[in-house]
């Protein structure tokens, strides 16, 4: 059976064939479950959080807070190695080249951000062009109808194939010598569909000089990512839908950008020396990180991050592949039931519309029923209007659900309908 050392704040599992055998019961790990009966399915807005990073964020209040980086006493210092070790935790976590690669933001919508103000409105000119997919979060879509608008830039959009399904082809035409920027989502939030990534790297890369944006925020909780196998020029994500705490972001760029990216946020910590007329900037990746930041959070998230490592995120993957496959399963033959997105691709999580019946309305009647999920457009509003909806609903998933999870919800939707009609 798994175990916590509470020690060294690790999550081991002695016995990961549980997992695979969809035997290991992880609710037990997440104290919510304890005080709350409820079968949570809202894992891609937030994910809960074990009892070792409550620990760990709480343990640095009580045990070691200070300011980083800046003082020389002991408590400092300590703090200091804790928070950069954090930043060593996640540089091994996605396989970046250096841990320099690694800037901490507020999460993957200031990272974003980031690069939108830095990169794009000083290296995306007049006349190139930036290309998205209709799938995008409104974080990975906003920002870059701002630099388009501002620098003169043409935005494209790739729309999905007749079956909801990405189409390379459809992408691959959108490509031209103009392209110079390409922001994608690997795991789309309003379909639960997964990106071929590696593909429309290797196709942008071939055909175009367009550095290239992956919105990891909803895949690094699922699935393996490796920056060195991916190839691409930045990758955003949140500590948050890790398991860990939120206010805490990373954005990996590679070194060469991150050099000839000027700062977004300006002030303390971000300088290395300063008169009243001129600022020499500090080093990478403190060039980035301006002002105190949230160090409790940094902290505890290298305990997400040891919980998702110890567990195994092959482990996980396969747990959850078989709780998507029988939610979908069982979905699929409600009568007036529709799924959106291509059929038997879903990974982790799946948007759905029921007749007859607003998602609004279902999302209340079922949160009576003890069941959580989300409703609404999932900051993924141009996607669900293009499907012709307005709203939909969404059940995601996270390690902690089970198969008994599955069928409850399966089942109290299936009572919201005799209620409703």
């Amino acid at each position: 059976m798994a175990a916590v050392d509470y020690i060294t704040n690790k999550f081991i599992c002695n016995k990961k064939d549980d997992v695979m055998n969809n035997n290991l019961d992880f609710k037990k790990y997440f104290p919510i479950f304890s005080t709350n009966n409820v079968v949570f399915l809202d894992s891609a807005a937030s994910s809960q959080k074990p009892a070792t990073v409550i620990e760990a964020e709480l343990g640095c209040y009580k045990n070691q807070y200070t300011n980083i980086h800046r003082g020389t006493y002991k408590l400092a210092l300590a703090a200091t190695t804790a928070y950069e070790n954090t930043r060593i935790a996640v540089q091994k976590f996605i396989n970046a080249s250096s841990a320099q690669e690694i800037i901490f933001t507020k999460g993957a919508t200031e990272s974003i951000n980031l690069v939108a103000y830095t990169y794009g409105e000083n290296f995306i000119n007049s006349d190139d062009e930036i290309v998205v997919t209709i799938c995008e979060h409104h974080s990975n879509l906003i920002p870059w109808q701002r630099v388009a608008k501002k620098r003169g830039a043409k935005l494209k959009v790739c729309y999905l194939d007749e079956n909801q399904d990405f189409s390379l082809n459809e992408f691959q035409s959108l490509l031209t010598d103009k392209t110079k920027l390409v922001c994608i989502t690997h795991l789309a939030n309003g379909l639960g569909l997964e990106f071929p990534i590696k593909e429309i790297i290797k196709l942008t890369q071939r055909d175009t000089t367009a550095k290239i944006l992956i919105d990891g925020a909803q895949i690094v909780a699922h699935k393996k990512v490796d920056m060195q196998d991916l190839g691409c020029d930045f990758f955003v994500f949140s500590a948050h839908k890790v398991y860990g705490p939120s206010g805490v972001g990373v954005l990996y760029a590679k070194e060469e950008l991150l050099k000839i990216m000027p700062p977004f946020l300006t002030g303390g910590e971000m300088v290395k020396e300063v008169s009243v007329t001129e600022t020499i900037f500090n080093d990478l990746p403190y060039k980035f990180e301006a002002g105190t930041p949230n160090i409790a959070g940094v902290i505890a998230f290298k305990a997400a991050l040891e919980f998702v490592s110890g567990v195994g995120l092959d482990k996980i993957s396969a747990h959850e592949e078989i709780l998507i496959k029988k939610l979908e399963d069982e979905l699929q033959v409600i009568p007036g039931l529709k799924i959106l997105g291509a059929k038997d691709k879903h990974q982790s999580l799946l948007c759905f519309v029921l007749e007859n019946i607003s998602p609004y309305d279902l999302a209340t009647f079922l949160d009576n029923q003890g069941v959580a999920i989300r409703v609404g457009h999932h900051c993924a509003q141009p996607l669900i209007n293009y499907l012709g909806y307005e709203s939909s609903s969404r059940i995601s998933l996270g390690c902690y659900n089970t198969e008994e999870d599955i069928s409850k919800v399966v089942s109290a939707i299936r009572l919201a309908q005799k209620f409703f009609n």
